[in-house]
Parts: structure tokens; C-alpha cells; sequence
């Protein structure tokens, strides 16, 4: 299973595209391993799908996204 996505987010910067993942078991659970979101940010954890506008900008936050299949297999990406 992998995922693979890199996001680059500014202030008023709302477009995203859900977390692409290959392989693995579906359904998939999203999640956030490490880091967090800037504020105004969410992720939805069944579809990847990160939605909202930052408010804030946040400097020097690496974000660690996680992915687990129907299965309990486990794959992240920064």
C-alpha cells in the first residue's frame, strides 16, 4: 500500500485533492500521524479529503498523513 501526496499550503489556499492511495483493502481510515493542520484545516478521516481555508500561518509544521486499510495495514508519507 502507498500514499503519496505533498501539499504546499498558504494563507487563503483552499485547494486540495484527497490523499491518493494504491493498494490496500478498502475502506481506508485517514489520519494525521505527526504534525498537525493549520488552523481553519480539517481532514475528513473517510475520504482524504482536506477542506477549509488557513487562517494562520504555520512555519516549520511537517505533517505526517497515515493511511490503514480494512485489513489494519498502516502507510504514511510526510
Amino acid at each position: 500500500m502507498n500514499l503519496n501526496q505533498v501539499y504546499y499550503v498558504g494563507v487563503s489556499s483552499a485547494n486540495f485533492s484527497p490523499l491518493n492511495v494504491d493498494g490496500g483493502i478498502k475502506p481506508y481510515t485517514y489520519y494525521i500521524k505527526s504534525g498537525y493542520l493549520p488552523p481553519g484545516l480539517s481532514l475528513d478521516s473517510s475520504t482524504g479529503i482536506i477542506s477549509g481555508t488557513p487562517t494562520r500561518r504555520v512555519v516549520g509544521n511537517k505533517i505526517t498523513f497515515a493511511v490503514r486499510d480494512s485489513r489494519g495495514q498502516e502507510c504514511s508519507t510526510v
